[in-house]
C-alpha cells in the first residue's frame, strides 16, 4: 500500500509490481499509510483521517480532522493517535474515527509511535519522555526522564527500553517498568 503527494492509495503486487487497486483522497497523503489488524489507516494533508478495508479495498470511514498533520497514524489496541505538526497529541476511536481527547496541547511533542499493553510512550521536542496510561477511563501523563536536548523524531520501543535520538545524531535509552 503506497499513499501519494496525488493524493492516491495505491494497491500495489508485491510479486509483479502491478496496482491492484487506488483509491483517490482528493488531499496529499504527507505520510506513510499504516496497516493494522487488515485496515489500513493514513492522514491526509488536509487533516482526513481515512480507514480502509484491505479485504475490500474500500473506505470504511473518513473524518476530517482541524490542523495539519505531517506523521504517519498511530493505532494501537482501540486507539489512533494523530501527533499535529503544533505536536499536540489527539486520540481517535479506531472503530469510527472519532475524536476521544488530546495528550497534549500545551508541550510540543514528536509523534506518538510507541506502546505495550495500555501504556503508550512519546518523546517531547525538548527531550523529556513521557508516559501515558488509561487508569479508570481517565489517561494519566508521567514524565519519566527529561534527557535534556532537542528531539524531532519518535521514539522508540523495544522489549522495555525506549530508544530515543537527539537533533545533533545522539542515542538516549529508558528502561520502562514492566
Amino acid at each position: 500500500y503506497l499513499g501519494s503527494c496525488d493524493g492516491m492509495i495505491r494497491r500495489i503486487d508485491t510479486i509483479s509490481g502491478e496496482i491492484t487497486g487506488q483509491i483517490e483522497l482528493s488531499s496529499p497523503i504527507p505520510a506513510s499509510p499504516i496497516l493494522y489488524d487488515n485496515i489500513l489507516y493514513a492522514i491526509t494533508h488536509n487533516g482526513t483521517l481515512v480507514a480502509i478495508s484491505t479485504d475490500r479495498f474500500e473506505i470504511l470511514y473518513q473524518n476530517k480532522n482541524p490542523g495539519s498533520f505531517t506523521a504517519s497514524p498511530y493505532p494501537s489496541g482501540q486507539y489512533i493517535f494523530l501527533t499535529d505538526t503544533q505536536g499536540h497529541i489527539n486520540i481517535h476511536s479506531r472503530h469510527d474515527g472519532q475524536f476521544i481527547a488530546v495528550f497534549e496541547d500545551e508541550i510540543e511533542m514528536t509523534p506518538l509511535q510507541a506502546s505495550r499493553s495500555n501504556q503508550y510512550y512519546a518523546v517531547s521536542s525538548h527531550g523529556k519522555l513521557v508516559q501515558y496510561t488509561m487508569v479508570k477511563n481517565h489517561w494519566q501523563r508521567q514524565i519519566l526522564h527529561d534527557f535534556k536536548t532537542d528531539c524531532q523524531r519518535s521514539c522508540i520501543l523495544f522489549n522495555q527500553i525506549c530508544f530515543i535520538t537527539d537533533d545533533s545524531g545522539g542515542l538516549y535509552f529508558y528502561e520502562v517498568s514492566k
